[in-house]
């Protein structure tokens, strides 16, 4: 497991938080544990139950395949590698939450890291959807793509 993986995961237990239970997330997936969506939007919520640990290994996974994702596509490639952990944290974090297809359509903001601009980078990211949808999380993370270093709500 990567450094930024690691990083992403305490990132997504701090923005995520846990429940053992299956709950809507603000966009009414059904969903469970640290943000894991289980199910479309509005379908019923299962019976069923999560703990901790099972949920933490279950979201590194997801970080897991989402930075072999990035590794293997040329266009995202080019703006990945090159980061730094606490960025390509903040481009696992991203992928957590919107998928990599949702990544893919950062099309500026993949153009800006490519060009090592982190802060056009964090602009971009704070003229999206996503963020007019969770603006603290993702001020957050455009603060640390801008920085480089690990935010301070992260750090605790």
């Amino acid at each position: 497991m990567t450094a930024a993986i690691e990083i992403s995961g305490r990132m997504e237990k701090k923005e995520e938080g846990f429940r053992a239970k299956p709950y809507y997330c603000s966009e009414n997936f059904p969903t469970i544990g640290y943000g894991e969506k289980i199910g479309d939007k509005y379908e019923a919520l299962p019976n069923i139950e999560t703990t901790e640990p099972e949920a933490y290994k279950k979201m590194l996974s997801m970080n897991e395949v989402n930075e072999k994702t990035f590794l293997n596509n040329p266009d995202i490639y080019r703006c990945y590698f090159h980061l730094n952990d606490n960025r390509k944290a903040v481009m696992l974090s991203i992928a957590y939450q919107i998928g990599i297809y949702g990544v893919m359509k950062f099309k500026k903001m993949l153009g800006a890291l490519e060009n090592a601009n982190y802060s056009a980078a964090a602009d971009e990211m704070l003229n999206s959807l996503a963020a007019r949808q969770t603006p603290a999380r993702w001020k957050r993370n455009a603060e640390q793509m801008r920085s480089g270093e690990l935010h301070a709500f992260y750090q605790s």
